[in-house]
């Protein structure tokens, strides 16, 4: 399987023609053994489509526009969807469509090597996360390991502090400190701080950076300045310019 577009397609057409009984719906795509097939689907009644599982797939190609029809149509799913899994799919990132899923309460994203297989740049990025996984309010449980992750987004702190995010197998993951990987208040701290520190180094450099413009512009546009000069010779130009055309 290589791409999920007929799903999203699937999906649009049960959401138009079938009938909502009210059961749970199941849709499982496994990997392929001849992968120039289209995917075949095991489904029931997936315009209420509760459980997605996608494993073992070769998804490296989708493209993020492909990315954002699927995820368009799981967000349009009565279900709603509520668990997915998106594991060994030679993926390198976890498109940001990811946030449009508001009922998702748990979410695996597992053994993508498509990071490592992809240019040098986008090896040493590694696999990335999207911001808006910190919009998934349901969130209770995700699964982001061995993806060669190397950052995560500061919107993780915007969880739940109850959900529970495994990052085991990223031995390239340096942001945030491997200590404040245990939970999602531990990384709303180290954020919070981070942004604080921030915050103050720019509140004191901000006075110095004002006072040195000030006595740059002192120097630079004084008498004999080059800054002078400039001005000087421009607006003799320009009144060249204005008499020549007042005489024509």
């Amino acid at each position: 399987v290589r791409s999920l577009v007929p799903l999203a397609d699937n999906l649009h057409s049960a959401t138009s023609h079938q009938q909502d009984t009210g059961a749970d719906s199941i849709l499982h795509m496994a990997g392929a053994t001849d992968v120039e097939h289209e995917p075949v689907f095991q489904q029931k009644r997936t315009s209420n489509l509760r459980h997605l599982w996608v494993r073992g797939c070769n998804l490296s190609g989708m493209t993020r526009d492909d990315w954002s029809l699927v995820f368009d149509a799981l967000a349009e799913s009565t279900g709603p969807l509520e668990r997915l899994t998106l594991s060994r799919n030679k993926m390198s990132y976890l498109h940001g469509g990811i946030g449009k899923l508001k009922s998702l309460a748990y979410l695996f994203v597992e053994d993508n090597d498509g990071a490592k297989m992809a240019s040098d740049v986008q090896s040493r990025r590694g696999f990335e996360l999207p911001d808006e996984l910190g919009s998934l309010a349901c969130l209770r449980f995700a699964s982001f390991s061995g993806n060669n992750i190397t950052r995560l987004p500061r919107t993780l702190g915007r969880l739940n502090d109850d959900c529970d995010i495994h990052l085991h197998r990223n031995p390239n993951l340096k942001y945030p400190p491997l200590k404040f990987h245990k939970s999602v208040k531990m990384m709303r701290t180290f954020f919070h701080k981070e942004r604080m520190s921030l915050f103050i180094g720019a509140s004191l450099f901000m006075p110095h950076m004002k006072r040195g413009q000030i006595r740059a512009n002192e120097r630079l546009y004084q008498p004999g300045g080059s800054g002078y000069l400039t001005s000087k010779k421009r607006f003799e130009d320009i009144v060249r310019v204005y008499e020549w055309l007042q005489a024509v």
